[in-house]
Order: C-alpha cells, then structure tokens, then sequence
C-alpha cells in the first residue's frame, strides 16, 4: 500500500498543466486555461482548468477533478498506478506501508517484463523472413503495412526452441522462461516454445506495459493449423498476465472512447486491428473469454456507452 505522506506530495506537486498534450490545444481565459474537452466531443471549448492546474472542470459533461483524477480517467489507470506514474513523473520517492507489494515480487515483475520486450522484438523480427503463406494469410486479413506496425504483430517461427533459444543467449534463465508463458516443458524435462508457426499479438495493460501474446494459428501450417490445436492461444496466467482482467487494444482504444462517450468490444486480435484501421479507434476484444466484471470496471472508467459485438457462433453468445 502506498504510503499517505507519498499520495500527500503528489497531490501538492501535479499539475494538470503538465499534460496539456493529452488535453490538446490550450488558450488563457481570465483565470483560468481552456480547452476542448478530452472526455466528450465538442467544438467549442468548455474545458477548464484552474490557473495553478490543481482542478478542472467541463461545464459539457460536468466531468471535473484533480490532477490525479485527470490522469486516472484519460489514461485508465488505477489510484495506485496513477500515483506511481506521477510520482515517477515529478521525481517523489514511493514510500509504502507494510501491506504494500513486496520487493522482490515487483522484481519478479519487472523481469518478467523485460523478458516479454525481448520475446517481442524476436516476434516482429521473424515476420520480416516469415514463410510466404504466413505473409499471404496478413495480406488476407486486409490489415495494411501501417496497421501491422502500429500493433506489433509479429511472427512465431515452426521450430520447436527458436525463442527458447533466443532468450538463453539473451542469458535469460530456464527458470524465468519458463515463468513467463513463453516456453512449456515436455514429459523429457525440456524446454519448447508456446507459441510456433503463429501469428502473434502483443497483449499491453492499460498503461502500454507488455504483459503477455496471443498467437493466431495459420491456416495451412502443420504445427498450428490441425485439430489438435486451437486456433487461438493466449498467453498463460502469469504475475502479469491475468486474462479476465485485460482487455486487449485498450492502450489504443482510450483517447477514442474518452471522446467519442462509447467503447465497442468485440472477440479477437484481428477485429481490434481491422476497426482500428478503418477508423474506429474505440474498439477493444476479450481475447476469446466471456466479459468479466473485471473487463466492465476497466471499460466504466472511460465510457457509460458499451457496445457488444461478438461472432453469431455459440462461443460468440456464451460470450455476451
């Protein structure tokens, strides 16, 4: 638990005047400064914040607060993350109580983090020298060279250890490997990779950490594509990955749904990227599990407006 006299310095230093990129264009009006509003849409500026940055209000959507709460709700983030970025932000040491995360947990997860930024540049690497069916199967999807980019998506080759491999030169323990969800171990004791001949997705929180992949199978590939495999796999449960907690694209989604007042939820990797890129930014997926209570809270804390849009099969309405 963070410690009170931390959350008493950053609510004395933060300054909502310190994020006037993500609020957009400013202009002085008596004492204080507006803006158009960040959370809804509108033409004429009826943002306004206090000439020292400690509160705004809008008289549009009567969305009003401090700086904490300011960048709770355009970032998504939890109270105990959001002081943790402002407090990072302004330099103030995070002191925390006895009940707080302990220390080697949270370098548990700054490791595991680490290793899935490695695993992450390996994936976008492969696509570059992904077989041709691979490449046929993007181009079939209609995502274009931009879209791809923009989302990471990268590749998981077909041999069996070819990230496991990667990481051990990388020096990165079997042990911590193994922890992260990237390799599983056979009845022999050794170790191969989840994810083979898969498209993959990096999977980001809500504030851009990488927390786990999704990997979609290829059709035609004999070591994804067959009746024993699923078409999707995600990540396992990890200490960062928890799937009925995350919502994938959301990162990407925040500014769109803050503005536009909606959030569109639909089932896959693939339907976040393609709505994204005809424009319809506010879209995020459950990555093949029901909506949770935990997708709900996280989506509330940006819009009221929820729209469901899952397949018409079975898994489609056990889902909604």
């Amino acid at each position: 638990m963070i410690a009170e006299d931390t959350i008493s310095q950053v609510l004395e230093r933060a300054s909502i005047l310190d994020f006037a990129q993500e609020v957009g264009s400013l202009r002085r009006q008596g004492k204080n400064v507006v803006a158009l509003c960040p959370f809804h849409s509108e033409k004429s500026p009826s943002f306004h914040i206090r000439d020292d940055g400690r509160f705004y209000y809008c008289f549009g959507c009567r969305a009003s607060g401090n700086a904490l709460s300011f960048v709770m709700k355009m970032r998504g983030l939890s109270f105990p993350d959001a002081i943790r970025q402002l407090a990072d932000l302004y330099s103030i040491e995070v002191k925390e109580t006895k009940r707080s995360q302990p220390k080697q947990e949270r370098r548990s997860q700054h490791l595991l983090r680490k290793i899935n930024d490695l695993a992450n540049t390996f994936f976008q690497g492969q696509l570059q020298s992904a077989p041709e069916s691979v490449l046929q199967y993007l181009h079939s999807r209609k995502l274009s060279q931009e879209t791809l980019v923009g989302f990471e998506v990268g590749y998981a080759p077909s041999e069996w250890r070819a990230l496991t491999d990667y990481l051990r030169k990388a020096r990165v323990p079997d042990a911590l490997i193994l922890e992260s969800g990237l390799a599983r171990k056979n009845t022999k004791g050794e170790l191969y990779d989840a994810l083979r001949g898969r498209v993959v997705f990096p999977i980001r929180s809500g504030d851009r950490h990488l927390i786990g992949f999704g990997g979609r199978s290829v059709p035609g590939d004999s070591h994804s594509d067959n009746d024993q495999s699923p078409k999707y796999i995600n990540s396992p449960e990890t200490r960062l990955y928890h799937k009925s907690q995350v919502l994938y694209g959301l990162p990407f989604a925040q500014e769109a749904a803050r503005k536009s007042g909606e959030m569109f939820v639909v089932e896959g990797y693939f339907d976040v990227a393609s709505f994204h890129q005809y424009g319809i930014a506010q879209t995020v997926a459950t990555c093949g599990t029901a909506l949770t209570a935990d997708h709900v809270r996280l989506v509330r804390r940006l819009v009221n407006r929820v729209v469901l849009l899952f397949d018409g099969d079975q898994s489609g309405i056990d889902s909604s």
